[in-house]
């Protein structure tokens, strides 16, 4: 279980790490619209909509924002391979499962079989 809180805080930390600038851009973009910095030349408190909308993300931004979803995909995907190397009793209930269905799918074919051909029943094996 430790392996899976390890990768979860691994995969989740460039996220965190996102929020935190996203958090910090956030502030600078509320300060700039209602607090506009002293401009003697101002007679206006508040920046207008141009100075205000002219906020783009940098290009690591972009490029860790990606980064992160990617790393999300991952932590989502390794939980189950970890489990089936970790747990021998993971493994075993999934092999029951897989021989479950399996069964299940043998007599669905032999069903349709008999509806399709029913003098002509071929022996299904897996």
């Amino acid at each position: 279980m430790f392996i899976i809180v390890a990768v979860f805080l691994l995969c989740s930390l460039p996220r965190a790490i996102l929020n935190l600038v996203e958090f910090e851009h956030m502030f600078a973009l509320y300060y700039m619209t209602y607090f506009k910095p002293n401009n003697p030349d101002s007679t206006n408190d508040q920046l207008s909509a141009d100075e205000v909308s002219c906020f783009y993300p940098r290009l690591w931004f972009v490029i860790f924002t990606n980064v992160s979803s990617f790393f999300m995909t991952i932590n989502a995907s390794l939980g189950f391979f970890i489990y089936c190397v970790g747990c021998q009793l993971f493994r075993a209930e999934l092999k029951l499962r897989f021989e479950q269905f399996r069964e299940k799918v043998t007599g669905w074919q032999r069903t349709i079989l008999s509806f399709i051909a029913p003098e002509h029943q071929p022996e299904v094996n897996f």
